[in-house]
């Protein structure tokens, strides 16, 4: 049997981004609740940084921008809006 050389990242379903997200989110929020900058300001940073890594990984890992599930980059775009959001109340 010929075995296929396309380095294709396995696709991970839809349901399984929101998770991460969501869970990655709790867990930031957390440590900025208890943030001596404040909550607002803490969030909006750590919510840029988590966006950076979500592009970092989607770059890394080659997914495409557009895909028809969910993805790395949908997860930095919402971070991103997170973070903007918060960066203009903070």
């Amino acid at each position: 049997m010929a075995q296929s050389t396309s380095q294709q990242p396995p696709v991970q379903g839809s349901a399984q981004v929101i998770g991460r997200f969501v869970v990655r989110l709790a867990f930031v929020g957390g440590f900025a609740i208890f943030s001596s900058a404040g909550f607002g300001r803490m969030l909006a940073f750590v919510t840029a940084l988590m966006a950076v890594y979500a592009a970092t990984a989607a770059s890394l890992r080659q997914e495409q921008m557009f895909a028809p599930v969910l993805t790395h980059w949908d997860e930095a775009a919402g971070y991103a809006l997170i973070h903007l959001l918060f960066a203009r109340v903070a």
